[in-house]
């Protein structure tokens, strides 16, 4: 298990470091770099786009229903995941990306974790968050599954990296620990 958690460590400071690259450079970036890394199971979750691609800017709610915009995440890199109370690895993920917002928030970069579950609302979602012990990056939810609409999720847990412009660079499906030290090194050195 512990080889699992560094191993995904690795493969997201491998994904930042491309999108570093991708953003500051406004180079053509290739997934191949990526190959050797990725295998099995990795390799057909992660998806490292060559352009960046436009991404939908919808509106969710906090856990106080609250509306927000992923325009007001603007100017900020944004680890945007998609997840569900019912999906264990979902579950699972959480703290690693808690521990990503406790150590980097408020320096250029924000997770973001959108509930996708059928008729939540901020209560609900409060509760559960207080029962699982979850932060604040929980703390959002697709009201009226504009976020379904506008996107064709495979499966969850699905994580974005957003790009100051709103533009997605990636995406990853399934679960990694996100909080990793190495992670957590590469995400700063993005908002040096």
């Amino acid at each position: 298990m512990k080889t699992l958690f560094i191993f995904n460590g690795v493969l997201l400071i491998v994904t930042f470091a491309l999108l570093q690259f991708s953003v500051v450079r406004e180079e053509k970036i290739s997934p191949a770099p990526l190959i050797p890394v990725l295998k099995g199971r990795m390799a057909d979750a992660m998806a490292v786009f060559d352009t960046a691609q436009g991404f939908p800017d919808f509106t969710f709610k906090t856990a106080f229903d609250k509306d927000v915009s992923l325009a007001d995440f603007r100017g900020q890199w944004v680890v945007l995941n998609f997840w569900a109370t019912w999906c264990p690895p979902c579950l699972v993920e959480m703290p690693s990306l808690q521990g990503l917002q406790d150590k980097i928030g408020g320096q250029g970069v924000h997770v973001v974790a959108v509930s996708l579950d059928r008729n939540m609302n901020g209560e609900k979602l409060r509760q559960f968050m207080k029962t699982k012990s979850f932060g604040a990056v929980s703390g959002y939810y697709d009201a009226d599954g504009a976020v379904m609409r506008s996107l064709s999720l495979k499966g969850l847990p699905t994580t974005y990296v957003l790009a100051p412009n709103g533009q997605a660079f990636s995406v990853f499906e399934g679960d990694a620990d996100r909080g990793s030290p190495d992670a957590i090194a590469f995400v700063e050195s993005l908002i040096r």
